[in-house]
């Protein structure tokens, strides 16, 4: 399965700050490169548009490999390079965000939490201790949660 799809582009739809027809604003797409060191990305402004993006870099294994979505919504692009544009992502550069998002490692302590189950637990402690709600999506990443 690509990566379009109603509960994929739902998912999209609904955790990132899409901008608005006419509204300022990018979401990036990146990549490590395979050729270079590094990782590169693509700014858009349309769902759509992001998801032939994301289908550019499956059938392009030989340039693009572990892809990423930029969470927040940035105001500027990149460099330009031969007439396409490339994703700037940083802290300053970012507008918005629509959800909050937790990234958990499962690895050797202290860099992480030796097993799933005590990232779970841990995760579980904290939205307790903060008084949140349980998180709404959870993924295994290969190398831990996503939140």
């Amino acid at each position: 399965m690509g990566v379009s799809g109603p509960n994929i582009s739902e998912f999209l739809r609904r955790v990132l700050p899409w901008p608005e027809e006419g509204e300022p604003g990018f979401i990036n797409l990146h990549y490590t490169m395979t050729k270079r060191k590094g990782m590169a990305g693509l700014p858009f402004q349309k769902l759509a548009d992001f998801e032939k993006g994301v289908e550019w870099a499956k059938t392009h294994p030989g340039y693009a490999q572990d892809i990423y979505f930029c969470l927040g919504k940035q105001r500027d692009i990149g460099k330009v390079i031969n007439g396409r544009a490339y994703a700037l992502r940083n802290h300053l550069n970012t507008t918005g965000l629509k959800a909050i998002w937790l990234d958990i490692d499962v690895k050797p302590p202290p860099k992480g939490y030796a097993t799933i189950a005590d990232a779970l637990n841990a995760l579980k402690a904290f939205v307790e201790a903060v008084a949140l709600p349980f998180v709404s999506a959870l993924v295994g990443s290969g190398g831990g949660l996503h939140c």
